[in-house]
């Protein structure tokens, strides 16, 4: 066992240590007495499920670490407890489906990280539910069919990308829907 406390007494940390590094279970605390951080440790890395909470006892993230890193579904939270982020990881780095939130709760984005670049399908929501954006990415880049709506519902521009740079038709249209310009685009 091992426990860690600062000059007036107050428990820092705690947790097990095998072979002079950190094993097993591992808990943080604030000056004020609150869980902090728990989760596990292996050969002194962060490996397992794991927490990290602000000083009034509300969580603010937890997920999956291996090694030391990012692994596996990563979760974060606005200061209310709304959710913020849900992401995965591999090995560290983003990896896998993505969605941001608004502080209310609503969706803000969604689509996919490989590699830590965007990657295929992506959305984008305005606070009231409405979408905003639609598209595709690859490699990081605009590339593919794209879609922009207005608040109201309304289309504002369509067209497309290629390697992330306008390709092709693309029409602008006014919040009535009426159409506003038309043009091409050449590579």
């Amino acid at each position: 066992p091992y426990e860690r406390y600062d000059e007036p007494g107050r428990m820092q940390a705690r947790g097990t240590m095998s072979e002079g590094e950190f094993d097993g279970r591992w808990e943080e605390y604030y000056e004020n007495g609150q869980l902090k951080t728990k989760g596990a440790m292996r050969g002194g890395e962060l490996d397992g499920p794991y927490e990290r909470y602000d000083e009034h006892g509300r969580m603010q993230a937890r997920g999956t670490m291996s090694d030391g890193e990012f692994d596996g579904r990563w979760e974060e939270y606005y200061e209310n407890g709304q959710l913020k982020t849900k992401r995965t990881y591999e090995a560290g780095e983003p990896d896998g489906p993505y969605e941001l939130y608004y502080e209310t709760g609503q969706l803000q984005a969604r689509g996919v990280i490989r590699g830590g670049e965007l990657e295929g399908r992506w959305e984008e929501y305005y606070q009231n539910g409405q979408l905003e954006t639609k598209g595709v990415y690859m490699g990081g880049e605009l590339d593919g069919y794209w879609e922009k709506y207005f608040e109201n519902g309304q289309l504002q521009t369509k067209g497309a990308y290629r390697g992330g740079e306008l390709d092709g038709h693309w029409e602008e249209y006014y919040e009535s829907g009426q159409l506003k310009i038309r043009r091409t685009y050449r590579r």
